[in-house]
């Protein structure tokens, strides 16, 4: 049968960790999948790892290999080169219970709605504690990541799986000189128009790592200030209420004054709230990121 699946991975320099994901692929319950994996350019043993595997013949393996422009970049290219009808990311220091493939394919049936972008489940540890402080609502089958965060104030990671036609109309922009624009860019446009079908399964397993982007997050803003700017405007842009506005707002400004944008009251979707969040994003600057840029 035709996988209608690929599992997405973007790599740089993972060489020393990314058989834990490959052998997590290996031991799913139902192998009828793509492994997409983008090589942001790494210049470690990455290259030689992927060859071996492809002549193992265990898994169907994509490799593609790029200039390190940027995660955003690899996510682009695979979303691109996607010819399947789902896409599932997973970071190349995260790995997957057996099962994980099998439940894909079970909860399909629930996204065939053209409102409906995917499946959203939890992330857990790998002592299998999940990746947050509240639990999904349980009595609620389709939901927008807005609505989770926002209106269920759910704490924690998620678990994306989607459809990767949808997809192909949300990429992220290349930016000179900038390597780093969060998912958060392309998550909340999708949320004005799509909901995903919410699961109680869990099958995803993340490890954060010192080399891995949320450890760094700070510096990765301070070095990549106009995504970060975008982004930010984006979420003011579509965010549905006041208090998200009010930080969207803050955050967006904060990302100004980072790339040296004079004008970005001028250019914000929403200049009163922008206004308003003055006074807090100097408080926001000066405890993040001052230090940072002044080393």
């Amino acid at each position: 049968m035709k996988p209608i699946l690929t599992i997405f991975t973007p790599t740089y320099n993972r060489a020393y960790i990314l058989h834990q994901l490959y052998n997590s692929l290996c031991e799913q319950n139902n192998l009828n999948f793509i492994w997409l994996i983008v090589d942001d350019g790494s210049t470690d043993n990455t290259r030689e790892l992927i060859n071996k595997w492809l002549e193992e013949k265990k898994l169907s393996i994509k490799y593609i290999y790029q200039p390190n422009q940027g995660k955003h970049i690899a996510w682009n290219t695979a979303i691109d080169k996607c010819t399947t009808e789902l896409f599932y990311p997973v970071d190349s220091d995260d790995y997957l219970l057996s099962n994980a493939v099998e439940n894909i394919y079970d909860e399909e049936k629930y996204i065939k709605d053209k409102n409906i972008i995917g499946i959203l489940g939890l992330k857990i540890t790998k002592d299998r504690e999940p990746l947050g402080k509240k639990n999904l609502p349980c009595k609620i089958k389709y939901i927008s990541l807005s609505e989770l965060y926002e209106k269920y104030k759910f704490k924690g990671e998620t678990s994306l799986v989607f459809k990767s036609g949808i997809l192909k109309n949300y990429l992220f922009p290349k930016i000179k000189g900038e390597k780093f624009i969060g998912e958060e860019y392309v998550y909340c446009q999708i949320d004005r128009h799509y909901k995903y079908y919410l699961t109680n399964k869990t099958y995803y397993i993340a490890e954060y790592l010192q080399d891995g982007y949320t450890s760094n997050m700070h510096r990765l803003i301070a070095n990549n200030p106009r995504g970060y700017m975008l982004t930010k405007y984006k979420k003011l842009q579509n965010s549905t209420t006041l208090k998200v506005k009010y930080k969207s707002a803050t955050l967006y400004i904060v990302g100004a004054w980072l790339c040296n944008e004079k004008h970005y009251i001028k250019k914000s979707p929403n200049k009163f709230i922008t206004i308003l969040a003055f006074p807090l994003a100097i408080l926001v600057y000066f405890k993040r990121f001052y230090i940072i840029k002044n080393k």
